[in-house]
């Protein structure tokens, strides 16, 4: 292959950049804060379904040890909660105003995207150790728990990546600045071209699952 076709081909962002080119105007014609409220939600929506397509034989012990046993995972969910729901209402706050740069804004670029995925990470993780370990109340198997889990990371770092594309068009000047001081969607990685920063930011949030997990099952089989 040549370098003119290469150059030709263009880069995979390129690539990104010429199919938001045909979403954009299909998200201008519609509702702009009920659309992205809805494609934020769906994801969860889905993992939350397939979480409870096969609910346990004793439900109430189910609910309370995937939320309320253990302080650690309850304070990362509802943390998670309330920082997501603390940022909508941030953005809300500040709409009309141009490009949001400050609050949850100045942690992540896509602060409510990173707390849907830490909540669900703590889902994640409390109930691969309740199966694995307990044999107890669970709501589905833990291997498809972490598949479904992974998709759901891919989807909002595909969604984050789309909006990355959308704002850096809306306001070229103003977010060239803000990717160069702040991180896609976890805090303080190295901010080195869109690919690069969603694929570090996935590969980061997949490391704490796992270790997550291993840690969790050892400290369990040890006590």
């Amino acid at each position: 292959m040549t370098k003119d076709s290469i150059a030709k081909d263009g880069s995979i962002e390129d690539r990104l950049t010429g199919v938001v080119g045909y979403l954009l105007p299909l998200a201008a014609s519609a509702p702009g804060y009920p659309l992205w409220i809805g494609l934020m939600i769906i994801p969860f929506a889905a993992y939350v379904l397939f979480i409870f397509t096969r609910p346990p034989a004793t439900v109430p012990p189910a609910i309370y040890n995937l939320f309320m046993h253990d302080a650690a995972y309850t304070a990362v969910m509802v943390g998670g909660t309330l920082s997501l729901l603390g940022s909508i209402v941030y953005m809300h706050r500040q709409r009309g105003t141009g490009l949001i740069v400050t609050g949850p804004y100045s942690i992540v670029r896509h602060p409510q995207y990173s707390c849907m995925i830490a909540t669900t990470l703590a889902m994640t993780v409390k109930s691969y150790v309740l199966a694995s370990l307990t044999r107890g109340p669970s709501w589905t198997s833990p291997y498809v728990m972490v598949s479904i889990w992974i998709g759901l990371l891919v989807v909002y770092v595909l969604l984050a990546a789309v909006e990355d594309i959308h704002l850096s068009h809306t306001y070229p000047d103003q977010y060239a600045c803000y990717v160069r001081s702040t991180s896609f969607l976890f805090p303080f990685l190295p901010r080195r071209g869109l690919v690069m920063e969603a694929t570090a930011a996935a590969v980061v949030w997949t490391v704490i699952l796992v270790v997550w997990i291993q840690v969790d099952i050892a400290l369990m089989i040890v006590w």
